[in-house]
């Protein structure tokens, strides 16, 4: 078996769940787009970890894990 770490979709619910923290700094700035434009890419990776997981028959403990807390 291989190891849950080796699937793409649990990278990106790793990086979302990295990333998040990053949006409160964001947040505070005077213009409005680099928080939104990094929001968008969250909300990206909360999509194509799911999609992407189930196309490619990779659902894991870990991932639906990492997803739950990541959302």
């Amino acid at each position: 078996m291989s190891s849950p770490w080796r699937s793409i979709p649990n990278w990106l619910s790793a990086l979302r769940l990295l990333g998040t923290p990053a949006l409160f700094p964001l947040v505070r700035l005077e213009s409005p787009a680099p928080f939104l434009a990094w929001y968008a890419v969250l909300a990206l990776t909360d999509f194509l970890d799911g999609f992407l997981a189930r196309r490619w028959h990779e659902t894991t403990e870990l991932g639906a894990m990492l997803d739950s807390v990541a959302d």
